[in-house]
């Protein structure tokens, strides 16, 4: 662990790490003995799964386990069935040397490991919590006072100066 100026313990981040599971059965494998979790709905009554916490233009995103640690994480998983296959490619590559390069921000969400297998992509990410939006409302139901709302642009803007600034990456999904 490290501390920042405020005294606060953030966890030291680790260089993600990539593995490929190319076979028939990888996606099996992966949430067998890597991260467990639901990817599909566990009744007919059921519209999604139990893990599923949301999706994008190309992924859907689960919260998951690590087999090993226990450790709660968020699974984004890219389809290459559903995506162009070289388009797939190029984002994944940008988004994986962009994390990679990523070592000391608090301010910037921890990938873990990326995992590739015959049919998904799984990004491994530390898991953030509830929504933003929902995280707000549940914190101060009549809105964030300016203290909060001065810390969290402040987190948003260290992070972004982190990345144009320190790194050279122009970001272009701000969540």
């Amino acid at each position: 662990m490290t501390s920042n100026s405020s005294n606060v313990s953030i966890p030291l981040r680790r260089k993600p790490y990539r593995v490929e599971l190319r076979q028939p059965n990888g996606d099996d494998i992966f949430i067998r003995d890597y991260y467990k979790f639901i990817p599909e709905p566990t009744s007919d009554n059921e519209l999604k799964s139990p893990d599923y916490l949301g999706s994008g233009a190309s992924a859907q995103v689960f919260r998951g386990t690590c087999v090993k640690t226990g450790l709660s994480v968020a699974i984004k998983r890219i389809s290459k069935k559903k995506n162009k296959s070289r388009e797939i490619g190029r984002v994944v590559g940008q988004e994986w040397l962009t994390n990679c390069r990523v070592q000391d921000s608090s301010h910037i969400v921890n990938l873990i490991q990326l995992v590739e297998t015959t049919n998904y992509i799984y990004f491994v990410q530390e898991l953030m919590g509830s929504e933003l939006f929902d995280a707000v409302i549940e914190a101060n139901p009549g809105g964030l006072s300016e203290l909060q709302a001065r810390q969290a642009t402040r987190s948003l803007l260290l992070g972004l100066r982190h990345l144009h600034d320190d790194l050279g990456v122009i970001h272009r999904d701000i969540k």
